[in-house]
């Protein structure tokens, strides 16, 4: 499985979203190079098997504009589900995206994430950027 965390959602995203979040009114260089990064992201989406709907956007919820990358996957479901990348961290030399999933557990104890291990293999490769999951 290429998962790189296992954290608890709620808590992790609470704790730490306040500050690793870009600045309101981020630079133009800042705003160009997240530009870039999700129409990669999204050129990775429409090849990528076993994903469909794929579509950049974003989230304003929180006061404060927050990009996202987000795409149904086959996986666990036979019709598939909704998994969403929001731009969590950024700094100089990179950009880091992160997904909550939950009821994602197979009977057998093991996690069904082979479309969004593929998915963000490809990101990192293709995109230069990383992408965690969550799970909660």
């Amino acid at each position: 499985m290429h998962v790189k965390c296992k954290l608890l959602l709620p808590l992790v995203a609470a704790a730490f979203s306040s500050f690793l979040l870009p600045a309101h009114g981020q630079t133009s260089v800042a705003s160009t190079r997240i530009r870039h990064a999700t129409a990669c992201m999204l050129k990775v989406l429409g090849s990528a098997p076993g994903v469909s709907d794929a579509k950049v956007g974003e989230d304003t919820k929180t006061g404060t504009a927050r990009p996202y990358v987000q795409y149904h996957a086959t996986e666990r479901y036979p019709g598939g589900h909704l998994v969403r990348f929001m731009l969590f961290q950024q700094n100089k030399s990179s950009l880091w995206f992160m997904a909550g999933m939950s009821g994602q557990v197979r009977p057998s104890g093991s996690i069904d994430t082979h479309v969004t291990d593929y998915v963000t293999h490809q990101w990192e490769l293709n995109c230069g950027v990383s992408a965690n999951v969550l799970f909660n």
